[in-house]
């Protein structure tokens, strides 16, 4: 048995758990004074809300840069990924581009948030608010193999490419 302690909703959590194994760690610098730690929405939530403490508007291509004031320290094997959040895509079709935090990157964590032409942004998104969620994930890093395309194991989709499997 182990005692778990996590932040929700900026309160301190701890209960008894029978999972056996350690929980990876998650170093966290503050780099402006406005900002937070990313917290899970719900106790079985996956993605950590990330705020904004700075806002820049590229309206030639439509994109905000949200700082949100925080770097992160991985243990090794992890990496994270900035994931949209479903409010801001389902009622303004917000998208997050170029997601991926390598295990070794200590910046600045920022968000990259693609929105409608001509929308009103800063009516929406807000200094404080949540822009996206940040998602850890176990870092994979497979061995290629050279083969001759024969060397690849057939499939029923063969080598049928986007829209293949729309029949």
């Amino acid at each position: 048995m182990l005692f778990v302690t996590f932040l929700f909703s900026n309160k301190i959590h701890t209960y008894l758990s029978s999972v056996s194994y350690m929980f990876p760690c998650v170093r966290i610098v503050y780099l402006h004074p406005d900002a937070k730690q990313p917290i899970l929405g719900t106790p079985l939530s996956v993605g950590y809300d990330l705020y904004a403490v700075n806002i820049i508007h590229d309206d030639k291509l439509n994109l905000l840069t949200v700082s949100t004031g925080i770097a992160l320290g991985f243990d090794q094997g992890l990496y994270a990924q900035i994931c949209p959040r479903s409010s801001l895509a389902v009622n303004y079709g917000i998208e997050v581009l170029a997601g991926i935090i390598d295990e070794d990157y200590r910046g600045e964590i920022k968000v990259i948030l693609k929105i409608p032409p001509n929308w009103d942004w800063e009516n929406h998104i807000l200094i404080g608010d949540r822009v996206a969620q940040l998602i850890f994930k176990k870092a994979i890093r497979p061995e290629f193999q050279d083969v001759t395309s024969q060397g690849l194991s057939p499939t029923v989709r063969r080598t049928g490419g986007f829209g293949s499997t729309n029949k």
